[in-house]
């Protein structure tokens, strides 16, 4: 897909996803701009035992899915939020200290100093459909709406599978449909390493991340590449949330009980 000018800077964020059932939404409004985010996750697949629910695994939803505050990050080219206006948890049944459930209210500063009110919900008990269906149906999404159009991207977690980009201009109510299954703004000019130029239409996003990997690690520049800092704002991030739902600050591995 061709970039757009249109939607520069409206760029919706990968998933980091789990072995239980998880629902993410992610909303955000800027005011001076007209830009509105909405991003939905949903899996139904459960463990027994899930790692990701105990302090010495992710620690909770916020951390497992901090993919949802990295979507309003990416969005709005922000490191950490000006301020966590609040954040409530519903904890884990095996352990108080772990979310299972967490809400946040947040506030961003784009890079035009404009205040993004963003709101993030991450879910990772949620019950099967009547006590007895996984909610497999329920694909996950990310929806951006800015002054001219309204973007509405389907599974773009894992987009191999099957996704399409819905583009409704707000003039005429004409909606495009688009999809990207290699190349693109960035690695469509890119020789991975079968050969091909832009990759191929099987590949998941953990491919393309271990493309970029390689290149990196041999010296080339990759197609795309997270810094340490920006590494460090995410978990600034999550720390902050965590301290405002009176949360314990996750340590690293060899600290914690």
């Amino acid at each position: 897909m061709a970039q757009d000018n249109r939607y520069k800077g409206v760029r919706p964020s990968a998933s980091h996803r789990g072995c239980s059932d998880v629902h993410a939404e992610y909303t955000a409004y800027r005011p001076a701009l007209g830009l509105r985010v909405r991003r939905y996750a949903a899996r139904s697949i459960s463990c027994p035992r899930d790692t990701q629910l105990t302090r010495s695994g992710p620690g909770g939803s916020g951390t497992a899915l901090s993919s949802a505050l990295a979507a309003t990050r990416f969005a709005l080219h922000a490191s950490v939020p000006v301020e966590v206006t609040s954040a409530t948890t519903r904890p884990s049944l095996s352990d108080a200290r772990v979310d299972a459930a967490l809400h946040a209210h947040l506030i961003f500063e784009d890079p035009h100093n404009n205040l993004v009110h963003s709101k993030i919900y991450t879910d990772m008990a949620r019950p099967w459909a009547g006590g007895i269906l996984p909610r497999i149906w329920e694909v996950p999404w990310i929806e951006v709406e800015t002054d001219k159009a309204l973007v509405y991207f389907y599974n773009f977690p894992q987009p191999h599978l099957y996704h399409y980009i819905a583009v409704t201009e707000k003039a005429t109510g004409r909606t495009s449909y688009q999809k990207q299954y290699t190349g693109g703004p960035l690695w469509g000019k890119v020789v991975v390493s079968t050969g091909e130029q832009g990759g191929r239409a099987g590949w998941s996003t953990y491919r393309w991340r271990l493309e970029a990997f390689v290149d990196a690690m041999q010296g080339r520049t990759p197609a795309h590449w997270v810094s340490a800092q920006d590494s460090t704002w995410m978990m600034e991030c999550v720390d902050a949330v965590y301290k405002a739902a009176g949360l314990p600050r996750r340590e690293s591995s060899n600290s914690q009980e």
